[in-house]
């Protein structure tokens, strides 16, 4: 529920579509002069990419009822002069009397185009069509259009002959089909403006249907790869402007679009860093006007930190329900109330990142554990990968995947260094407290729970090891290694000790209820005991020192020389020294590939 201030405040924006924003008198932070940068350049396809809920929606809305003609007054203007009444373009004369209402505008979405199988997709799609094409009714009448052209539109606003999918032609043809209608009509070029066009593509994925919609996408889209010419030759289509979370790098869908300008997350280009998502001086003034400015800070560390291009970025959505949900406090007197919700997680899907988490390399684990201390990690991104990278389960399409969905954003401007032609390494970082709370709770918890399933494992193992149960510890544990070892690596190549590391950190670091104080590589005596940890209780310790053995190496030795480092370096003496703890464990364990060895006594 939204509120309103005794001084007759603007309302919050509650809505995605400019026109009802502004004619509920909403606050609106204004992006109109962006128009300029993208309509006043010669690119005739721009796909512009960010992570859901940064304000690409409103931000196409926008778009539209600037451009869009008035269908019975081509001159008249006064519609689009009410909306931006007051807005920054209105400013710009020579601007707005080249672009306000002068062209024909389709805009459509594509977020609702999806279902369990390809079949209700396809269905999804015709909808859309016949819903789209309704909104033209006044073709159907059109003294310019010639009777064959009024019968191909006739067909896009006959719903049972599009649901038929022997008539597809028809429904991947419509936007060449309908640009070339209004062109005819208006003697106009067409603007084309498509939001959230790898919806489909990302929902198919999951479904299990991807090759067959990508082809449906790739023909759907063909407009941008041949738009439609009239009789005399002309180009229908003057622009098209497409928003997604990914750049999409399947040949049959941008593979022969000329001109095609791509801006991503990792885009230097100044004219569009700022175009999504808030400014840090935009977000002060939202604040400032609720009488919020007092918790700018604590604006800045929960929904602040993406980086693009020079600008520090706020997600807009977060901004929004943060003022939303606490100005009513500031009025009432009831700023102790004031606090940072988690907005962001329930609104964002995350199905096609947690795909990829039982997949992962061997370093990932640690990457993470870095990632929630608060550390920058370098990864190589895919700019321009497919949804389908999901099945080749590459740890580097995972990173890029969270960075381009906005769980990690860049943590400088500078590019490490050129991998490939189509990998770049770049340092990323969670960008906030929120992140970090969406991270800690879904994706690190999700990762845990993939490398050893639901059935209590990490309790079993942790009972074994503080009982001093070695026999029982190797009979939860070479399973596990069986199985993902042989997932990860295939026998193909050496693993390193830090594998074998994270692989016992995802197991117990924050997952099994029976224990606390877990730690790993905790300075402690002489130097850094590898893992460490108490029962529930505070009664019993463990201590662990690994060891990565050779092919040729006695892992028996490998055990005891670890057990012996542990005594050596003092890593249990601050748990013999406690009082409160009873029974004090240390265990070396070694391991070769899929097998390991375990030796251990008890010191308390």
């Amino acid at each position: 529920m939204l509120f309103m201030s005794a001084t007759a405040l603007k309302k919050l924006p509650c809505t995605e579509d400019f026109e009802e924003l502004r004619n509920q008198n909403c606050y609106y932070v204004d992006k109109t002069l962006f128009l300029k940068n993208i309509f006043e350049i010669t690119d005739a396809v721009m796909l512009f990419t960010r992570p859901r809920r940064f304000g690409k929606t409103l931000l196409m809305s926008m778009f539209e009822k600037f451009l869009s003609i008035n269908r019975e007054n081509p001159e008249d203007l006064s519609r689009p002069q009410r909306l931006f009444r007051d807005c920054a373009i209105i400013k710009d004369q020579s601007f707005c009397q080249q672009f306000m209402g002068r062209y024909p505008v389709i805009s459509i979405t594509l977020k609702d185009v999806y279902g369990n199988c390809y079949e209700d997709a396809y269905q999804m799609l015709t909808d859309l069509v016949f819903k789209t094409a309704s909104k033209y009714q006044y073709l159907a009448t059109s003294d310019v259009l010639s009777e064959i052209d009024k019968k191909s539109f006739a067909l896009l606003t006959d719903e049972t002959y599009l649901s038929k999918e022997s008539n597809s032609k028809t429904v991947k043809t419509f936007l060449s089909t309908l640009c070339l209608l209004l062109q005819k009509h208006f003697k106009r070029q067409v603007i084309l403006l498509i939001d959230e066009y790898d919806v489909p593509l990302a929902k198919a994925q999951y479904y299990g249907y991807h090759n067959k919609m990508i082809t449906l996408i790739s023909l759907f889209l063909g407009i941008l790869k041949t738009p439609p010419k009239n009789e005399d030759g002309i180009v229908c289509l003057k622009k098209a402007v497409l928003t997604g979370c990914l750049k999409v790098a399947k040949n049959d869908i941008f593979t022969g679009v000329n001109n095609l300008d791509v801006n991503t997350v990792l885009t230097q280009d100044p004219r569009y860093s700022a175009m999504l998502g808030f400014t840090k001086e935009e977000t002060n003034n939202f604040l400032r006007y609720y009488a919020l400015s007092e918790y700018e800070q604590m604006v800045k560390e929960n929904y602040d930190g993406y980086r693009i291009g020079d600008n520090e970025i706020y997600c807009p959505w977060d901004v929004v329900n943060f003022i939303d949900k606490n100005h009513i406090f500031i009025t009432t007197e009831h700023k102790d109330k004031v606090c940072a919700g988690n907005y962001w997680s329930n609104s964002t899907s995350s199905s096609a990142v947690f795909d990829y988490i039982a997949h992962l390399s061997q370093s990932d684990n640690e990457k993470m554990q870095a990632l929630i201390d608060g550390r920058s990690i370098c990864i190589s991104v895919n700019e321009s990968m497919n949804y389908d990278c999901i099945d080749r389960h590459d740890s580097n399409d995972f990173w890029s995947l969270l960075l381009h969905t906005g769980y990690l954003t860049c943590a400088n401007d500078d590019l490490i260094k050129h991998i490939t032609s189509s990998d770049r390494a770049f340092f990323v970082k969670i960008p906030n407290l929120e992140i970090m709370d969406c991270f800690k709770e879904n994706i690190r918890k999700r990762f845990q729970i993939s490398l050893i399933g639901r059935d209590k494992k990490a309790d079993s193992l942790a009972c074994a090891l503080l009982n001093g149960n070695i026999e029982k510890t190797l009979e939860i544990l070479r399973p596990i290694l069986k199985e993902f070892v042989s997932i990860r690596d295939n026998a193909t190549r050496a693993i390193h000790e830090n594998y074998y590391h994270g692989l016992l950190n995802g197991i117990f670091s924050k997952y099994t209820d029976i224990i606390s104080d877990y730690r790993t590589n905790a300075e402690s005596g002489d130097g850094y005991a590898d893992i460490s940890f108490k029962s529930a209780e505070q009664d019993k310790a463990v201590v662990i020192e690994i060891k990565n053995g050779g092919k040729n190496d006695d892992l028996e030795d490998l055990c005891e020389l670890a057990v012996a480092q542990i005594e050596q370096k003092g890593y249990a003496e601050p748990f013999i020294s406690k009082k409160m703890v009873k029974s004090v464990h240390i265990y070396g364990i070694a391991f070769c590939g899929k097998n390991c060895f375990i030796c251990g006594k008890k010191i308390k």
